[in-house]
């Protein structure tokens, strides 16, 4: 074998490699630059190891500044266990972390997940941030399917703060 031919399987190796890591990069959002820290996340979202996963979450956060959050609820969604993926919302929703609930709630509105629920979480995301006719429209949507009394009190506000 030539050297020309072992430089070319090492490099095409290198890229094959290179490339299925970089996959995950544009299935879920990155803060900052991707890097392992990620990557070991990203793949215990892929395997549905969402329980197994606390230390690599834990990592991203002190590594990257990343609630760890966000993937773990991605990760619940991903094996339709939206119980979980639920109570995992409303935490973020106690730790005000607004912009990742209207993300994730977007994003799994575009995936076709029908949940009722990611539109109550959507409106009461756009609520904390102050779009107020966004989140009536969801919150309105969501109490024709459910009576709710942290809607109902949510959508109060929003009448009292627009009058």
């Amino acid at each position: 074998m030539r050297l020309s031919d072992v430089i070319a399987k090492t490099i095409t190796i290198v890229f094959l490699i290179m490339s299925t890591s970089l996959v995950y990069a544009y299935d879920y959002p990155v803060v900052g630059e991707y890097n392992s820290n990620y990557q070991r996340v990203f793949e215990g979202i892929k395997s549905g190891n969402c329980e197994g996963m606390q230390a690599d979450l834990q990592n991203l956060e002190e590594q990257e500044g990343v609630s760890p959050d966000i993937y773990l609820a991605i990760c619940f969604f991903e094996k339709s266990n939206n119980d979980q993926a639920f109570k995992v919302i409303s935490r973020m929703l106690s730790n005000q972390d607004y912009d990742e609930i209207l993300y994730l709630t977007q994003s799994m509105i575009e995936k076709g997940n029908s949940e009722p629920r990611l539109i109550k979480y959507r409106g009461l995301g756009y609520f904390n941030i102050g779009a107020y006719k966004k989140a009536t429209t969801d919150l309105e949507a969501y109490l024709v399917q459910h009576e709710d009394e942290e809607v109902r009190y949510s959508l109060v506000d929003i009448y009292v703060t627009l009058k």
